[in-house]
């Protein structure tokens, strides 16, 4: 059989008293005297579930306060729903019942099936299929209920389908609006190892029934949690802060977690996306003298890049196996889809990007070769190319050769150039200082590869020459971080000093006349205005000499002094403290001047030397 509710075509449905009647959010009664009217008047089944106001009113008991089906509960004299004649003559129970509704935000209803197989509970609001409510005709979960929400501005025509043996048992309304959790999806990304970086998101909620919200993430992520700023809630709303926190020390590709925030009855699920270390790859730090050789420790299939070229440690290439000393997670690699990150038939990774960080500057060795194609290749570190070139390809470390870059504290690129180079062993040294040896003239010029720091070492003061005056040059003394490659006059007591490396680059020294050399180098007397000059040991008494016609060799880890318009000729020279040494002995780590020209010991130069003592060549030598 059928039941109907509101008929407009009806003289009984479209009557003004009941019109009259409706009222927002009560739960739907129907009088005793509107039942007998239905029945009487044909508007409702005789035969089936509803024989009867006594069985009516069974079946739509519910306790407004609880909102539970009762025993026993008072009926209202309004009515929100009417019962149209529509039923079958065979008395069918199954059942439709239509229920024009307007100004309500939610109906709810609530069913039993009488049955032993399973019966569907279906809701259509204005003929579209809102809800579907499966229940059970086994066990104890034969009630049940469902609901719809509703558009409260418009007028609803509801339509409730049930099969055979559904009984439906309460009917309730509601206009308060709907209560809700509103929060949006978010992404968090820790980048930086053992750092944690949070997100905020906004919560707010309306017409909510709990005390409290709750915030939980399922499923866990290592190192994420969350927080709420406050979770009270108050006359039904909230207005809060869920914090999410992440902590990683491990790369961790892109993935996501459900972050659920309830107050016991009403939800939202919010997706987050969780990465670590992907937009920007963080190394374990690297301190100590290590070792990647890619030839010898690393096995397994072949393992290509990818269009994007994405970063990741070795240790989460899944299909490499490691010699328990290769430090896996230290080192990066990356490289386009055409090449390797490990190619196993040459035991090395190809035209790849390897990165690794270090807290500390040093030397690192690179061993590669050629892929096979002209002209020759060379590793690249930092932006700077290497001097050792590989003309010919190699495999499993053939036709390899190395090549050594100086670094300082901080990330490590290595590549290589034209296309790219086999890499089969990397191999990083560490640099914590650097020594200086003064003589016994208590100076000596200095340069080193690496950034120093000159300040508070014992007894050492460290000067930048900025030009001369008269006889002598003018200095300031300098502090602190030295960049690389950068001449230095030193005094101190005789002896050998231990400069400490610089982590960091420092600033260029402005206005410095020193030259450093890193490499030993042959120095001539000048170019141009430019006149050169080397350090000397002039019987005790530190000066800086004119180099002459031929040259000086200056060693590595020293300095030679260029001015302009400075003064030459034989004998020039210039003093560091204005005094003017007699007895002249070039020695004690000075750089030795190559002009054959001998000098009496005021430093006069001697066309026709007698008997006596001399100095030729930096060096002094008796004429008998």
């Amino acid at each position: 059989m059928t039941l109907m509710l509101l008929s407009i075509g009806s003289a009984w449905a479209q009557s003004p008293t009941y019109k009259s009647d409706f009222t927002d959010g009560q739960i739907i009664w129907t009088t005793a005297d509107n039942v007998d009217d239905a029945v009487e008047a044909g508007w409702m089944v005789k035969g089936g579930n509803v024989k009867s106001k006594k069985d009516l009113k069974s079946r739509l008991l519910i306790d407004p306060e609880t909102d539970e089906v009762a025993e026993t509960a008072p009926f209202t004299s309004k009515t929100e729903f009417y019962v149209e004649k529509t039923y079958n003559s065979d008395n069918s129970k199954d059942v439709s019942l239509y229920i024009y509704v307007t100004g309500v935000s939610k109906i709810y209803f609530y069913a039993y099936n009488n049955g032993s197989s399973d019966r569907d509970l279906e809701v259509y609001v204005n003929d579209e299929k809102k809800a579907s409510k499966t229940l059970s005709g086994e066990g104890d979960a034969k009630a049940g209920y469902t609901f719809v929400d509703l558009t409260k501005a418009a007028n609803n025509i509801i339509r409730i389908n049930g099969t055979n043996e559904i009984e439906l048992t309460a009917i309730k309304t509601s206009t308060a609006d709907f209560p809700s959790i509103s929060a949006t999806d978010a992404t968090i990304a820790a980048t930086e190892k053992g750092v944690e970086v949070t997100k905020n998101i906004a919560v707010t909620g309306a017409n909510l029934t709990g005390s409290t919200l709750t915030a939980t993430l399922s499923p866990a992520v290592a190192g994420l949690s969350v927080t709420l700023e406050s979770n009270t809630i108050s006359a039904g709303a909230i207005s809060t802060t869920a914090v999410l926190h992440y902590t990683s020390s491990v790369n961790v590709p892109t993935g996501t977690t459900t972050l659920t925030l309830s107050d016991g009855t009403t939800s939202k699920n919010v997706t987050v996306t969780y990465s670590a270390h992907v937009e920007a790859v963080v190394l374990q730090d690297v301190t100590d003298a290590i070792t990647w050789s890619i030839m010898d420790d690393v096995t397994g299939s072949d393992v290509k890049g990818d269009a994007d070229q994405t970063e990741q440690v070795y240790a989460n290439i899944a299909s490499l196996t490691f010699a328990s000393t290769f430090a896996a997670d230290k080192l990066t690699v990356k490289a386009n889809a055409s090449n390797y990150l490990f190619r196993s038939s040459n035991k090395c990774s190809q035209s790849a990007t390897h990165r690794f960080h270090t807290t500390v500057p040093g030397i690192v060795t690179v061993y590669f070769s050629n892929t096979g194609g002209n002209p020759a290749r060379y590793a690249v570190v930092n932006g700077t190319q290497g001097t050792v070139g590989s003309e010919n390809g190699g495999s499993n470390g053939a036709n390899a050769v190395n090549d050594n870059f100086y670094v300082l504290a901080g990330d490590v690129t290595i590549t290589g150039t034209d296309g790219g180079i086999r890499v089969y062993k990397i191999v990083f040294t560490p640099v914590t200082s650097v020594n200086a040896t003064i003589g016994s003239c208590e100076w000596a010029t200095f340069s080193s590869k690496y950034p120093v720091n000159v300040s508070g070492i014992s007894g050492l003061k460290a000067y930048k020459v900025t030009g001369f005056s008269g006889s002598a040059i003018t200095k300031e003394e300098v502090t602190g971080v030295v960049p690389a490659n950068t001449g230095l006059l030193l005094n101190g007591e005789a002896k050998t000093y231990e400069i400490p490396v610089a982590a960091t680059a420092g600033t260029a020294i402005a206005d410095n006349k020193l030259v450093a050399v890193t490499e030993e180098t042959t120095v001539s007397a000048g170019t141009g205005t430019n006149v050169n000059y080397v350090l000397v040991n002039n019987g005790g008494n530190a000066e800086f000499q004119w180099i002459g016609s031929n040259s000086a060799t200056v060693p590595a880890g020293r300095a030679y002094l260029t001015l302009a318009d400075g003064p030459k000729g034989a004998g020039a020279r210039l003093f560091i403290d204005d005094t003017t040494g007699i007895d002249a002995t070039f020695n004690d780590n000075v750089e030795m001047i190559n002009d054959n020209v001998i000098y009496d010991l005021s430093g006069r130069r001697v066309e026709k030397p007698t008997k006596g003592i001399y100095i030729m060549n930096g060096k002094k030598v008796v004429i008998r």
